[in-house]
C-alpha cells in the first residue's frame, strides 16, 4: 500500500499567528487599578462601565489617581469603602452595588494572574509575619505596597493611613493604637531610624507627688493650697488660681523633680529652693527641647506659673528669680510661618463645620437599625457638632456643663425682672406676649470660667430644638447607672473625660469633613468667621468667647463683660444665615 506524506497547514502559513486579544491580555499581570482597566478595555466585560465608575470612586476614597492605587492596597483596605460611601449619602442599594463591584474588580485581577501580597519583598514578609501577632497586619500590608523596605516608611505614610481608617468608620483611638503597635515593632527590630513624637515622648520621667521626700511634698502642698485659697495673707490681688491651674503647677514640679533625680542624679533635693535652681532648670529646658522636641512656648507657660507662685509667696519672695525670667524670655520663638502652617492644618471653613451636624443627622436611620443606644449616640454627636460652631465653649465647660442639681449651668426658667442679661428680639417678643415665659439659659460663675468672669446668657435659638429632643428622647438611653447630671455623657453614661471629648470631635470632623479638628480650634474658626462678616467687632467676639483674647482686653471694657456674652448677636447672625439659605 502506497503512503503519501500530508503536510499539516499550507506553505504560505510560515509565520506564527499572533495571540488573540483575549489571550494576550491574560499574559499581562495588573498591579494597579489603572493596569487592570487598561487590560479590561481591550476585551471589556458587560459590567465594564460600572467597574470604571467604581475605580473612580476608589480614587476619590484613597485620594490618589488609579495609577498610584495598587490592587493590594484595595484588597487590604477595602473595608473602609462602605463607610466612605455612606458618608457621601449614597443609597443603600448603590452602596451594595459598588462594594460588590470592588469584589468583581479583584476577581478579574485574580483571573489575570494577580495574587494578593505577591509583590511584598522578603524584608516586608518577615515584618508582616510579626505584625500578625502584634495586631497591626493591616497597616503593615498597606505600607508594603507603598515602600520597598520597612526602613523607608515615613511618619506621614502612617498618619495618612490613620486618616483613611477614621474616614472609613474606625475610631481614632483604634487606628492610633494600631499605629503605635506598628512603630514599636519596627523600633524593637531595628527596622527604622525615625519615630513619631508620641513614641519619642513615651517614656515617663516625672515622679508622683506622693513619692516626694516628706519635706518637699509638704512644701509643694502648702504653696498650692496658698495659691488656691479664697483668701490668703500677703497674696497679691488677682493672684488666686483655679484647681486646674494648680494641678498644672504640681505637674511641672513633678516633672522637674523627676528629671533632676533621674537625669542629673540630684537625689538629695528636699526643698523647692534646691529644686528650682538655674543649672537644673536650664538642663531640663535643654533636654525637653532637643530630646523630646517640645516647643518652647509649652515650657514658658508652666515654668512661668511656677516662678510666679514662688515669687508671690512670702517664703520665697526675697529670693532672686530674675534669672528664670531671662531664661524663659530667651527661648527660641517659633517662626510665624510655622505657627500659621500648624493652624492652617487644623482649620476648616465655618460652613463646613456647620454642615457636619446635618451629615450626622442623615445617618440616623442607619443608626436606628442597630438599636436605641446607637441612635442615642448618633443624636449626642449631632448635638455636640451643632453646639460648638454656635457656642465655641472651652472644652472643660462643654464636658462639665450641669443640667441638674441645685446650681445647673444649663436650665429653663423665667428671666429675673432686674436681670441685665442680653435678650434677642425673639425673647423680648415672647416676654411681651407672656410675662411668665420661660427660656433656656446658661450660667457659669467666675470660678467656672478660665478668665474669672460671670457668664449668663440666653441659649441661641437654633440649639433649643435639638437640645430638647436629645434630653427628652435620647440621653437616658446612654445611661448605665446613676445619672451624673451632665449635658454630654460618654458611651456608658458617665462624665466625658478631656480625651473622650477630643477623640469624639476629632473623629467626627475627620469622618465628615476629611480633616481632624479638635474642640479648641473651633474658637479660632468662629472668631475668624465672625470678624470676616463683622469687621472690627472685637467686643462682641470677646464676649462670645468669654475671653478678651482678640485685640480687646478686659481692662479696656471692665465690668461690661458681665452684661452679656455676645450670644444675642450670634443668635441674630445665625437666623440671618438660615434665612439666606432658605431663600436660595
Amino acid at each position: 500500500m502506497n503512503r503519501s506524506n500530508v503536510l499539516i497547514g499550507s506553505p504560505i502559513a510560515i509565520e506564527e499567528r499572533a495571540a488573540s486579544i483575549s489571550s494576550a491580555s491574560h499574559l499581562e499581570v495588573p498591579e494597579t487599578l489603572h493596569d487592570l482597566l487598561h487590560i479590561l478595555v481591550k476585551n471589556p466585560p458587560s459590567t465594564f462601565s460600572m467597574l470604571r465608575t467604581t475605580c473612580s470612586l476608589l480614587s476619590t476614597f484613597y485620594g490618589r489617581p488609579p495609577k498610584e492605587i495598587t490592587l493590594n492596597t484595595v484588597s487590604t483596605t477595602r473595608d473602609g469603602f462602605r463607610p466612605f460611601l455612606e458618608s457621601r449619602k449614597y443609597a443603600n442599594a448603590s452602596i451594595r452595588s459598588y462594594v460588590n463591584y470592588v469584589r468583581i474588580l479583584l476577581k478579574e485581577a485574580s483571573a489575570l494572574g494577580w495574587r494578593p501580597g505577591e509583590k511584598i519583598t522578603e524584608e516586608w514578609r518577615s515584618v508582616v509575619i510579626l505584625t500578625i501577632e502584634n495586631k497591626c497586619a493591616n497597616l503593615a500590608k498597606h505600607l508594603a505596597q507603598l515602600r520597598k523596605r520597612p526602613s523607608e516608611v515615613t511618619v506621614e505614610d502612617v498618619d495618612s493611613w490613620v486618616e483613611k481608617m477614621v474616614q472609613g468608620g474606625r475610631t481614632y483611638r483604634e487606628a492610633t493604637l494600631e499605629k503605635g503597635r506598628f512603630w514599636r515593632l519596627l523600633r524593637a527590630h531595628g527596622c527604622t531610624e525615625q519615630l513619631p513624637l508620641c513614641l519619642s515622648r513615651e517614656k515617663g520621667y516625672g515622679v508622683p507627688l506622693d513619692q516626694f521626700p516628706t519635706t518637699l511634698k509638704n512644701e509643694v502642698v502648702e504653696l498650692l493650697k496658698w495659691k488656691r485659697a479664697e483668701f490668703a495673707l500677703d497674696r497679691p490681688k488677682n493672684a488666686r488660681i483655679r484647681l486646674v491651674s494648680s494641678e498644672g503647677i504640681q505637674e511641672t514640679i513633678c516633672q522637674l523633680f523627676g528629671f533632676a533625680a533621674k537625669s542629673c542624679s540630684e537625689t538629695s533635693i528636699t526643698t523647692l529652693v534646691e529644686l528650682v535652681q538655674k543649672p537644673i532648670v536650664w538642663k531640663f529646658i535643654e533636654w525637653k527641647i532637643n530630646e523630646r522636641k517640645v516647643k518652647a512656648r509649652s515650657l514658658q507657660l508652666p515654668l512661668g506659673r511656677l516662678s510666679a507662685a514662688m515669687r508671690q509667696h512670702p517664703k520665697y519672695s526675697s529670693l532672686d528669680h530674675r534669672w528664670l525670667k531671662v531664661l524663659l524670655d530667651g527661648l527660641p520663638a517659633e517662626p510665624e510661618s510655622e505657627r500659621k502652617r500648624r493652624k492652617a492644618n487644623k482649620y476648616l471653613e465655618y460652613e463646613v463645620l456647620e454642615s457636619i451636624a446635618g451629615e450626622i443627622h442623615a445617618g440616623r436611620n442607619l443608626a436606628a437599625k442597630k438599636g436605641p443606644w446607637h441612635l442615642a449616640l448618633q443624636v449626642r454627636n449631632e448635638l455636640l457638632m451643632k453646639w460648638l460652631p454656635i457656642l465655641p465653649w472651652r472644652q472643660r465647660n462643654v464636658r462639665e456643663c450641669r443640667i441638674g442639681g441645685p446650681n445647673p449651668n444649663l436650665f429653663r426658667s423665667k428671666i429675673p425682672p432686674f436681670s441685665d442679661i442680653d435678650k434677642p428680639e425673639w425673647v423680648i417678643e415672647d416676654e411681651r406676649k407672656n410675662p411668665d415665659a420661660e427660656f433656656w439659659q446658661f450660667r457659669f460663675n467666675y470660678e467656672e470660667t478660665k478668665t474669672g468672669i460671670d457668664v449668663h446668657a440666653i441659649l441661641p435659638r437654633p440649639l433649643i430644638g435639638p437640645l430638647e429632643e436629645y434630653l427628652r428622647d435620647f440621653r437616658r438611653c446612654m445611661l448605665r447607672g446613676p445619672d451624673p447630671g451632665l449635658l454630654f455623657v460618654n458611651q456608658v453614661g458617665r462624665p466625658m473625660t478631656e480625651d473622650q471629648v477630643t477623640v469624639a470631635v476629632g473623629d467626627l470632623t475627620q469622618q465628615y469633613a476629611g480633616k481632624r479638628v479638635t474642640p479648641h480650634p473651633f474658637r479660632d474658626i468662629v472668631a475668624f468667621t465672625w470678624l470676616k462678616h463683622h469687621p472690627k467687632d472685637y467686643l462682641t467676639l470677646s464676649k462670645l468667647l468669654w475671653h478678651a483674647d482678640v485685640k480687646t482686653t478686659i481692662n479696656e471694657y471692665g465690668s461690661r463683660f458681665n452684661e452679656s456674652c455676645g450670644v444675642s448677636a450670634m443668635d441674630a447672625w445665625l437666623q440671618e444665615r438660615e434665612a439666606k439659605r432658605q431663600s436660595k
